[in-house]
């Protein structure tokens, strides 16, 4: 649903900002 949606993508960009070189 809507709310898994949106915690793939926040989830996604916490990983993004702990590790930012990982932008593969």
């Amino acid at each position: 649903m809507i709310l898994c949606y949106l915690l793939v993508h926040i989830s996604y960009f916490i990983y993004s900002c702990i590790f930012p070189n990982a932008q593969r």
